[in-house]
């Protein structure tokens, strides 16, 4: 994971790159309703993806991402295998909120330690919890993401 809380995984399966654009497509025609699966996105013609949440919160506003977590990928034929790279990444408001609570947090304890001790420190508690709760969020949406992706393309093990 990287300062912008982005995740690599690649994969191999032994099914034609066909097949497996298929199977990317076939998420786009499910109900919205259906939340077996809980998936949707689109595959491009350069055999690269987006895939996200199917239910969401809503659009922030327009230009940004509507979900909390996105899935990326690049497929690539192999003889008869197909090599999946995907990279999961949060939404880049939630990765600025992170750093924002951070610096406050940080702004804080300097505060605290400039001041003999002597400043209260309920706001850098709370922001603190709040911080460890957005890591949690982040990292539980992205596993939770990458797991169905394995679940749905019928996957193996992440290299």
């Amino acid at each position: 994971m990287n300062f912008l809380f982005q995740r690599k995984h690649k994969y191999e399966t032994h099914t034609g790159i066909e097949d497996v654009r298929q199977r990317i497509k076939s998420l786009r025609k499910s109900s919205w309703y259906d939340v077996a699966i809980n998936l949707t996105g689109k595959i491009q013609e350069d055999n690269s993806f987006t895939l996200k949440n199917k239910q969401t919160l809503g659009a922030f506003t327009r230009g940004i991402p509507k979900t909390f977590v996105l899935l990326e990928g690049q497929l690539t034929p192999d003889n008869t295998a197909t090599k999946i790279d995907i990279t999961v990444r949060p939404n880049y408001i939630l990765v600025l909120l992170f750093y924002i609570l951070t610096c406050i947090v940080l702004y804080d304890l300097y505060d605290f330690v400039i001041h003999d001790f002597s400043t209260d420190l309920l706001r850098a508690g709370v922001l603190s919890i709040i911080l460890l709760f957005t890591v949690f969020l982040i990292g539980s949406m992205m596993n939770n993401i990458t797991n169905r992706f394995e679940e749905f393309m019928l996957l193996g093990k992440r290299k």
